[in-house]
């Protein structure tokens, strides 16, 4: 029997964000996978995650906010815009990247990164920067040396 605190389920982005965060505070954590394969749909889009207002746009120079994400959230999503799971994700995208690099754990190249879809009208003009390329890495030895 494998006793642990947590069973995270998925190895996408947001699940091994779970894992990394749970070991940080010192709890047990198993992740499981259905596939062969770790990534889920974050490796099906390419690994640049998303995220608006963050402390590397500012690094760099650029400016966002709250209302120019949400402008572009709404017209990519459309009828599948959900206001609760919009605010709670702007609440703790941009703590969660910073959370990442204060580890050592943000692999992100500092360079901008358009948005998504801007030829749909979801251009707000501020979307540099919000997509983070991530730097190739090797997963096994990473999170093995990261999170122990």
């Amino acid at each position: 029997m494998i006793e642990t605190d947590i069973v995270i389920v998925g190895s996408g982005a947001a699940g091994l964000t779970a894992a990394i965060t749970a070991r940080v505070l010192g709890l047990e954590v198993l992740v499981i996978e259905k596939t062969d394969l770790f990534g889920g749909t974050t490796a099906y889009s390419g690994g640049a995650p998303w995220i608006p207002c963050n402390h590397v746009m500012r690094q760099i120079g650029l400016t966002d906010t709250r209302q120019a994400a949400q402008t572009y959230l709404r017209a990519v999503l459309g009828e599948h815009y959900n206001d609760d799971l919009v605010e709670t994700y702007l609440d703790n995208a941009a703590p969660m990247l910073k959370f990442l690099e204060m580890r050592r754990l943000d692999a992100a190249r500092r360079r901008p990164c358009h948005d998504l879809r801007l030829h749909r009208g979801a251009a707000d003009g501020q979307g540099r920067a919000r997509r983070r390329t991530i730097a190739p890495a090797r997963g096994r030895a990473r999170m093995r040396d990261s999170i122990h």
